[in-house]
């Protein structure tokens, strides 16, 4: 999926972008406040991560800046800027440089539930390394 001519997605493609970061909880780590960050804990197998390191990957991974930027900032940033692939329905931030890199936010795995098929959506190889690149750092760190 291109962007459109002015680089923001559409409202449907945004309203879906939308629809996976509500429910991958997202918005909810975004939103939350720093006195509350050290409240949650984000598992992900073995490592817990803070909402604070999922939102820091996000905006790093999607080239937004916090300052100058916020976190409403952020949100939108995603829904218009993120795509779609195609064929898997990952939602990916395609590099704006010669290396066309595509970086995975956040995937959708098909699986059977009883005699139906489900969706179930998870952090994108990216985001998972980005998140636990950050929990790293924060262990090793003396204040952290």
């Amino acid at each position: 999926m291109g962007y459109p001519k002015d680089g923001k997605n559409g409202p449907h493609t945004q309203a879906y972008i939308g629809t996976v970061m509500q429910a991958m909880h997202f918005d909810s780590y975004i939103d939350l406040s720093d006195e509350d960050n050290d409240k949650m804990i984000i598992q992900m197998g073995i490592v817990g991560a803070k909402p604070s390191n999922i939102r820091e990957c996000l905006a790093e991974q999607s080239g937004y800046q916090i300052p100058p930027g916020n976190r409403e900032g952020l949100k939108k940033h995603l829904r218009e800027t993120c795509s779609i692939e195609a064929e898997t329905g990952a939602i990916i931030i395609k590099s704006k440089d010669k290396n066309d890199r595509v970086t995975k936010i956040a995937d959708d795995t098909w699986r059977t539930a009883g005699t139906s098929q489900k969706v179930a959506s998870g952090f994108g190889d990216d985001m998972r390394e980005c998140v636990r690149s950050k929990v790293r750092s924060e262990r090793q760190s003396p204040t952290g």
